[in-house]
């Protein structure tokens, strides 16, 4: 009795185990697909940093 409990909790614990190394390599695969496709992404000025600097506000500025 006790050693049926024992191999179904151990095969629990295995497919646990396994089913979180499968999402990790997900996540770090999706991670990775983020940054390439990061790096291609282009602005109106050309980069993400030069965008705020360069960036025009469509605020009318009062005089006064």
């Amino acid at each position: 009795m006790y050693t049926a409990i024992g191999i179904i909790v151990g095969l629990v614990l295995f497919a646990a185990i396994i089913v979180s190394y499968l999402e990790y390599k997900e996540e770090v695969k999706e991670q990775q697909e983020f940054k390439e496709n990061l790096d291609k992404f282009e602005t109106r000025t050309g980069a993400l940093s030069n965008d705020r600097v360069n960036e025009s506000t469509t605020i009318p500025k009062r005089n006064g």
